[in-house]
């Protein structure tokens, strides 16, 4: 049994540290540009171990990320194939990913504080770390 459901619809309301956390993943300028105010919408479907994350991209596409926490996945961001892996640390998700194309790990944490989701994004080998906080939408 999950320690935490994250069911439902959530909206960004607040982020914080974006820009330096996508720079240096080494995004380009107008990639950083774009992400770094961008407020997603999530949607999370959960049943037990196994999620379903909607996330509405800027160009009004929607990215799907289907896994089941501890089975090794593949997804595909702006064309690029990256292997994830999501284990339970108490009660936050945890999301690694490796981009085989750039041999980068990023980790990112999902977490329920009160009524909101806390999202942490960090990139392996540097201090910059960026969050986005959601609450339901």
């Amino acid at each position: 049994m999950a320690p935490v459901d994250f069911s439902g619809k959530w909206k960004t309301i607040e982020y914080d540290g974006m820009e330096s956390y996508l720079r240096a993943m080494g995004s380009p300028e107008e990639v950083v540009m774009k992400h770094a105010n961008w407020y997603p919408v999530q949607d999370i479907k959960q049943t037990a171990d196994q999620f379903v994350i909607d996330t509405g991209i800027l160009d009004n596409r929607i990215e799907v990320l289907e896994f089941t926490v501890g089975t090794p996945f593949e997804f595909v961001v702006r064309g690029e194939t990256l292997t994830g892996y999501t284990y339970w640390e108490g009660k936050k998700l945890v999301l690694y990913t490796y981009s085989k194309q750039h041999c980068k790990v990023s980790k990112i944490t999902r977490q329920l504080v009160g009524s909101k989701i806390i999202q942490t994004y960090a990139y392996t080998g540097s201090p910059e770390e960026g969050t986005r906080i959601f609450a339901k939408a």
